[in-house]
C-alpha cells in the first residue's frame, strides 16, 4: 500500500494545526471534484483512487490516533518522502522520535513502510546502489514481524535469482555467462550482501560464497587468473560457516601458488626475450655506425661520375711519361701502353773466345 499524506489535501497551513473540520472540508471538496469530472476515479500523487477508496481514506483519517500518526510522518521529511516516493538518499536518517518504537505506531505504518522498503531494496540490488542500500538497512525498520519477514523474502528472491546465474555459469564450465555473473561477484555487490542480517541469511550467504568459489576456478583457468583470485577473496567476505571458509581459503592458496609459479616462468621467458632484443639492438647500432663511417671515408675521395676507367688509365700513362728518362721510349697501341724491350747483348764468336784464353795463359 503506497502511502499518501492527507496533509497535501488539507488546507491547514502546518501539520500541527490539522483539525477534524479540515478533514471534513477536504473530503467534501474531493467528492465535488469527482462529480464535476464525471469520472469514477481521481489521481492523487500518481495513484488512482476510486470513490470507495476516498471514503475509507477519510474515515481512517478522522480517527484521533491515525491523524496523530500522519502528523508525525509529515514532520519527518525523510520518512515522508520515503513512504510517498520510495526514495532514500545516501546517509539520510529519520527523526529520533520515540514514537518509532511504539507498537501501535508500528502496526499502523507497517504496510506503508513495507511497500516502500520492498521497492527501494529491489532497485538498490538491481542497480548496485551500495550507499543507498547501506542507508536503507541502517534506518529503523518500521514494520511488524509479518511485514519484516515479507520484506526479507523479497530480498531472498533476488539473491536466489543471482544464484541461478552462478549455477548456470558453473554448469557451462565457464564457457558462457561471464558477462552476467561479473556484476554479482564483484566486491561492491558482495559487500552489499554482507550487510544483510546474518541470522536470517546465514545459509543463503554460505551457499553464495561456495558457488562463487566454484565459479572462480573456471574464471582462473579460462578467463583471467587475477579475476579468479579476486572472486575467491570476495567469497571470503560473506562466508559464515567455518567449514566453508576453510575450503575457500585452501582454494585461494592453491590459486596463488599456481599464479606465482606461472609468473616466475613468464619472467624467465621475458628475460630471454629482453636479452635477445638487446643483442639485436646492439647489432643495429653497430651496423649503423659502420655504415656511417664508410660513408664518411667515401666522401674524402670526391669521386665524380666523369672518372671512368679509361680516364684513370690515361692519367696513369701521363704520369709515367712525366717521370720517364730521356732515352726511355713508349710504344702506344690505342689506349694500351707497352714499355720497350731491353736490348740483350750479342753472343760472341766461339773461336775468338778460345784465342783470348790462350793469350792469357801465355802472359801468365
Amino acid at each position: 500500500m503506497q502511502y499518501i499524506s492527507p496533509l497535501a489535501l488539507l488546507e491547514a497551513p502546518t501539520a500541527g494545526q490539522v483539525a477534524k473540520k479540515d478533514i471534513l472540508l477536504a473530503k467534501k471538496k474531493m467528492f465535488a471534484e469527482l462529480e464535476l469530472s464525471g469520472g469514477n476515479t481521481v489521481i492523487i500523487r500518481g495513484r488512482e483512487l476510486t470513490k470507495n477508496d476516498i471514503i475509507i481514506f477519510f474515515d481512517n483519517l478522522q480517527q484521533d490516533d491515525n491523524l496523530q500518526f500522519h502528523v508525525i510522518v509529515a514532520n519527518d521529511f525523510v520518512l515522508r518522502r520515503f513512504l510517498e516516493d520510495n526514495v532514500l538518499r545516501r546517509r539520510q536518517k529519520f527523526n529520533a522520535d520515540d514514537i518509532y518504537h511504539d507498537p501501535q505506531f508500528i502496526e499502523w505504518i507497517s504496510p506503508y513502510f513495507f511497500t516502500s522498503f520492498r521497492s527501494f531494496a529491489e532497485e538498490c540490488l538491481l542497480k548496485r546502489k551500495d550507499d543507498e542500500w547501506a542507508t536503507l538497512l541502517a534506518v529503523p525498520m518500521l514494520m511488524n514481524v509479518y511485514y519484516t519477514e515479507e520484506a526479507w523474502k523479497g530480498i531472498e528472491k533476488n539473491i536466489i535469482s543471482d544464484l541461478e546465474d552462478l549455477y548456470a555459469f558453473r554448469k557451462s564450465k565457464g564457457d558462457e555467462g561471464w558477462e552476467v555473473i561479473e556484476t554479482i561477484v564483484n566486491f561492491r555487490y558482495i559487500s552489499m550482501l554482507k550487510l544483510l542480517p546474518q541470522g536470517r541469511f546465514s545459509m543463503l550467504l554460505d551457499e553464495y560464497a561456495l558457488i562463487t568459489m566454484h565459479c572462480s576456478v573456471y574464471v582462473f583457468n579460462k578467463i583471467n587468473r587475477s579475476r579468479g583470485i579476486t572472486m575467491v577473496e570476495n567469497a571470503l567476505v560473506i562466508v559464515l560457516s567455518a567449514h566453508y571458509r576453510k575450503l575457500i581459503v585452501d582454494k585461494r592458496t592453491e590459486m596463488e601458488t599456481i599464479d606465482r609459479v606461472a609468473n616466475k616462468k613468464r619472467g624467465r621467458r621475458l628475460s630471454g626475450r629482453k636479452f635477445g632484443l638487446l643483442i639485436f639492438y646492439v647489432c643495429i647500432v653497430a651496423g649503423s655506425a659502420i655504415y656511417n663511417a664508410s660513408n664518411d671515408d667515401n666522401k674524402d675521395y670526391n669521386l665524380t661520375p666523369a672518372n671512368t676507367i679509361d680516364s684513370l688509365q690515361n692519367d696513369i700513362i701521363k704520369n709515367k711519361l712525366q717521370q720517364a728518362k730521356p732515352n726511355d721510349t713508349l710504344t702506344f697501341y690505342g689506349n694500351d701502353a707497352i714499355p720497350p724491350q731491353e736490348e740483350l747483348p750479342k753472343p760472341a764468336d766461339k773461336a775468338n773466345d778460345t784465342n783470348a784464353h790462350v793469350n792469357n795463359q801465355k802472359n801468365k
